[in-house]
This record gives C-alpha cells, sequence and structure tokens, in this order.
C-alpha cells in the first residue's frame, strides 16, 4: 500500500530511507500512464538529498586546526592529575595460561609422585591414592 500524499509505503522503507521505495516509483509510473499530475520528481526525495540542502550544510569556511604551540593558554587553576594507583595485595596473577599439553605433564608428574613418595610423606601432602 502507498499513500503518495503522505509519502508513505507499508515496506517503511521509503520513510526509513527518504528514498522512495520501488512501490513507489511503480506508483509515480503509474499516475504519469494515467496523465495524472505527478509534478517535479526531485521533491518525493526528502530535503536532505537536495543539492541546496548540501550547499546550505557546506557554505560554512572551515578553519584549518592550529599548531598545539599557537593554542590559547588556558585560564583554568586547576590541573589534571592521574587517578591513584592501588597496588594489589598479594602475589600477582598469571598473565600466561596453560597449554593442554603442559596440563598433561604436570598430571602425569603428579601420578609419578603419587607412586614414587613413601607413605607417610604423600599423607603429610595431602595425596591420597
Amino acid at each position: 500500500m502507498v499513500d503518495m500524499e503522505k509519502r508513505e509505503c507499508s515496506c517503511r522503507k521509503w520513510e526509513l530511507t527518504g528514498i522512495p521505495c520501488k512501490h513507489a516509483i511503480a506508483s509515480l509510473n503509474e499516475m504519469v500512464d494515467n496523465n495524472e499530475k505527478v509534478g517535479e520528481l526531485y521533491t518525493y526525495v526528502h530535503k536532505v538529498y537536495w543539492l541546496d540542502t548540501w550547499k546550505e550544510m557546506y557554505s560554512f569556511k572551515v578553519e584549518p586546526i592550529k599548531i598545539r604551540s599557537m593554542w590559547p593558554k588556558s585560564d583554568c587553576p586547576t590541573t589534571l592529575v592521574p587517578p591513584p594507583h592501588n597496588k594489589a595485595i598479594g602475589r600477582p596473577t598469571k598473565k600466561r595460561r596453560i597449554t593442554t599439553k603442559e596440563m598433561i605433564e604436570i598430571q602425569q608428574l603428579t601420578v609419578s609422585k603419587r607412586v614414587t613418595m613413601p607413605g607417610p610423606a604423600r599423607t603429610k601432602m595431602g595425596i591420597d591414592v
């Protein structure tokens, strides 16, 4: 459903983009074939896309940014200081992750320690067979 007076279509592409969708263009072609008054085609596109709007937007002069030495000095009495650094208590965490190969080697070492350690030493270390 296309409403040419409200400039709306049921697909909502015309309202979202501001450019007539294929349904609106088909309606315009049908209106021309039926000798209905269509007017200027650019008026069916949102005003944002008009050349006059673009010329108006870019009519002002853009000044280049000056070098830092040419910046005006600030009268602000405060100075910016970095936030305080709080060092965490205790041993820092590891940043490296153990690979699966290393994990297998660690598991094999713990198994071999269980077998080679005498009974009382195993219980003191918390290793139980």
